[in-house]
């Protein structure tokens, strides 16, 4: 194979369809609608929750269809028929519970029944194997979502972690996941779309947090995505603005 070096630089590139996004926040504060008014988009539905919206949606309940469902989008990719401007896994949280199911099921059948039958969570697994193979699997698959012509979107929870700092404490928002998987998924995205809400009488006010600081987990690179970003009032509308950010 002939590599040929370059001797320009590259363009940035604001292409919707190179965009990967971590969508963090509580639940039930809309995460999922805003992501459903996109008319091209894709739900893989990893648990129920999405019935009170009209969405295109596929619905998963373990690891194996999990991966059937990928496969199949790779055939519509190859045919040059992938109808899809964007694909949404709700949740993250959800995808990362199949994958350790898959890997607790895959342990039970290789270990002899005495080791087996002690076998529950993916801590016990002999050796930290659990924790290797559960790691090693998610990060494949997220390999393969980049091949995908579309932006993908990870929704996921948040948790409060407690930090020290010298005498200092302080408490920072950030994925729900820890350890190595954690640190890999804060690593995947372009964009990490911290959401935050409060309320103003009856009315619910949001916005999109996207510069990191010690109090929250957030990013966008190439600052395309404005720190403050409001999700007030027709979730369309907003989201439609949000979309005119991206070539």
């Amino acid at each position: 194979m002939s590599i040929s070096l370059p001797v320009v630089k590259s363009p940035p590139t604001k292409r919707w369809q190179d965009q990967k996004f971590l969508t963090l926040g509580q639940p039930k504060i809309g995460k999922s609608a805003w992501w459903a008014e996109g008319e091209k988009t894709l739900f893989l539905e990893l648990e129920p929750g999405l019935n009170h919206l009209s969405v295109m949606k596929v619905s998963v309940r373990s690891w194996e269809e999990f991966t059937e469902v990928l496969g199949e989008l790779y055939k519509a990719q190859q045919a040059g028929k992938f109808p899809y401007d964007t694909l949404v896994i709700d949740t993250l949280d959800r995808m990362i519970d199949l994958a350790n199911e898959y890997v607790i099921d895959r342990a039970k059948e290789k270990y002899k029944s005495d080791i087996a039958e002690k076998i529950e969570s993916i801590g016990d697994i002999p050796n930290g194997a659990g924790w290797f193979q559960a790691t090693n699997l998610v990060r494949i698959t997220l390999d393969k979502l980049k091949v995908f012509p579309c932006a993908v979107s990870l929704i996921g929870h948040t948790k409060q972690e407690k930090l020290k700092e010298g005498t200092r404490e302080y408490t920072h928002a950030t994925i729900n996941i820890g350890g190595q998987m954690g640190t890999g998924l804060l690593g995947w995205p372009d964009h990490t779309l911290h959401w935050r809400t409060r309320m103003r009488g009856e009315t619910i006010e949001r916005c999109l947090r996207t510069k990191p600081s010690e109090e929250l987990e957030a990013g966008s690179r190439g600052n395309i995505v404005p720190d403050g970003f409001r999700i007030d009032g027709d979730l369309k509308a907003a989201y439609g603005k949000f979309r005119g950010l991206f070539d």
